[in-house]
């Protein structure tokens, strides 16, 4: 019963790191965001200024995702670990 409880407490610590760092990984993408949209208005407001004519802020379409992958969307390894073992542990005592 308490390897039990063991395993739950360290598949809960790692579903929580997990969900730590996807909400960190949002954060930093938010604040690469705002960093772009605060160049872009310092270019307006200078192109405004200057009377300069306007520039294009669009992609030409050749931007690099910077590594985007769905690694960071998939459960870390422990936590997939031990979600395996307690499946196991699970379908296990019901066979007894």
């Amino acid at each position: 019963m308490f390897f039990e409880y063991e395993l739950n407490m360290k598949l809960k610590q790692a579903d929580l790191q997990v969900i730590n760092s996807k909400e960190e990984y949002k954060e930093d993408r938010k604040d690469k965001r705002t960093k772009i949209q605060a160049s872009q208005q310092s270019e307006l407001i200078s192109q405004r200024k200057n009377n300069t004519p306007p520039k294009n802020f669009e992609s030409a379409g050749f931007d690099n995702l910077g590594g985007f992958g769905l690694e960071q969307f998939e459960l870390d390894k422990t936590a997939n670990h031990f979600y395996n073992i307690i499946s196991w542990q699970k379908k296990t005592l019901k066979l007894q």
